[in-house]
């Protein structure tokens, strides 16, 4: 007797399946073909000789089912079984990244982008990313984020049963420029003790936080 689940597959994401048979008789009387998940104490008969394929359920638990099949005639009886991984739960990613950290919130260097994928059953097939833009690349170990500017990684994994996470994000910020300060130009001619100027200053990514003024020692302001 032969005998596959859903045509020899490792995994199944649905408890509903293929079995496939073929037997060899040995007799044309008594025939019997019964069925049984996991084991269990007691066989499921039901005129299944006519046939060499039908649907069954699985015992309703993820990890690894198994079906015994029974075939008997007036001869005798014979036995075997066949099993596969019922993983119905989609793998669970987690994103972490590490550089060097500036202030309020922003980076000012690259940084490393590390994804963590895990699935309990049937294992993890293949994680994806994307900064900026949907996630089609595959991931396959740490990498660095060179871009500047307020950035976000899109990501998701898939297990080997084919279930598909839901697509998560996370965002940073990385700016490695330092910001451009031209000269100072006063503003109004210097009254008293008090000198108005303009500072003209940009920076393309995180912006200009505070300004620091130093007096030169030959300057008498």
């Amino acid at each position: 007797t032969s005998f596959q689940i859903n045509n020899g597959a490792a995994y199944t994401t649905s408890n509903s399946i293929l079995l496939s048979y073929s037997i060899s008789w040995s007799s044309t009387t008594n025939r019997t073909v019964c069925f049984r998940n996991d084991g269990e104490s007691g066989y499921t008969c039901d005129g299944y000789y006519n046939f060499t394929s039908l649907y069954w359920y699985l015992t309703n638990l993820d990890g690894t089912r198994s079906v015994e099949i029974s075939a008997c005639d007036a001869v005798g009886c014979a036995f075997t079984s066949d099993s596969i991984i019922l993983d119905r739960s989609a793998p669970s990613t987690t994103a972490n990244y590490t550089g060097t950290s500036g202030q309020n919130g922003w980076y000012v260097s690259n940084v490393k982008v590390t994804l963590t994928p895990s699935d309990a059953t049937s294992g993890v097939d293949k994680p994806y990313y994307g900064i900026n833009t949907f996630p089609s690349n595959t991931y396959t170990g740490p990498f660095d984020a060179t871009q500047e500017g307020n950035l976000t990684l899109y990501y998701y994994s898939t297990d080997k049963a084919g279930n598909q996470e839901g697509q998560k994000s996370t965002g940073f910020n990385i700016d490695k420029t330092k910001p451009s300060t031209p000269g100072l130009q006063p503003v109004d001619p210097c009254i008293g003790d008090v000198l108005k100027i303009s500072a003209a200053s940009s920076d393309a990514h995180s912006g200009i936080w505070y300004y620091t003024l130093i007096q030169a020692s030959d300057v008498n302001l």
